[in-house]
């Protein structure tokens, strides 16, 4: 087995790819260098947004929104996508958690920001940068959001991926008696190799006692 991973991530790994889905008939946003028009807003049309703010804040209150992914097994690693507390080991990622207990990176409330609240409202939320729909406010303020756990975790590019070791049950179904290739040529699939071998606790032993005897 082969990946187009292998120069990053080592061969025998599980990758769980994310992508936004668009519903149907409805376009993505178009790529930077597609002909067209860049959008043109006259400051009037800003200024309606600005005096929005405050009825949209007291909305905001009590607000959150998390989604998580949560796995068997540590994220050995992430591609485009936030990998919190990496060196505790931890089995998920957050893909969007965003609260109203969030900050900006100067530390104030990430709804007191005018400029991050305007660039809400006009939904400026593509912030990568390679689309022509993203807010350089929030750009610029979500930038550390790996490593600053105040503020919110927000992914506005066009997905990302993240690896873990197979299960028992996945890598007898995906990699038993196949052979793997990475750049050092090709080799079986071993189990006690490529696999997630969980701790041994004392529940671990006594339910492999249990399998033994039945």
């Amino acid at each position: 087995m082969e990946h187009g991973w292998a120069d990053v991530w080592p061969a025998g790994a599980v990758i769980v790819d994310f992508r936004p889905v668009y519903p149907a008939g409805d376009k993505p946003p178009p790529i930077l260098g597609e002909k067209q028009k860049p959008e043109e807003t006259a400051p009037l049309d800003v200024q309606l947004y600005r005096e929005l703010v405050p009825v949209f804040r007291d909305m905001l209150q009590d607000f959150q929104f998390k989604i998580r992914f949560e796995t068997y097994a540590p994220v050995v690693s992430t591609y485009g996508i936030v990998h919190r507390n990496a060196r505790s080991a931890v089995n998920y990622v957050d893909v969007i958690s965003v609260t109203d207990r969030d900050l900006d990176k100067q530390g104030y409330s990430i709804f007191e920001n005018e400029e991050i609240m305007v660039e809400i409202l006009r939904w400026k939320l593509a912030a990568d940068g390679r689309r022509l729909n993203f807010g350089p406010f929030i750009t610029d303020h979500l930038a550390g959001q790996g490593a600053n756990l105040t503020l919110p975790v927000f992914h506005a590019n066009a997905g990302g991926n993240l690896l873990i070791r197979p299960s028992l049950p996945l890598f007898k179904r995906y990699f038993e008696g196949k052979n793997l290739k990475n750049r050092n040529g090709s080799f079986p699939a071993k189990w006690e190799e490529i696999g997630y071998q969980p701790p041994r606790t004392r529940k671990n032993v006594e339910a492999e006692k249990a399998a033994g005897s039945s």
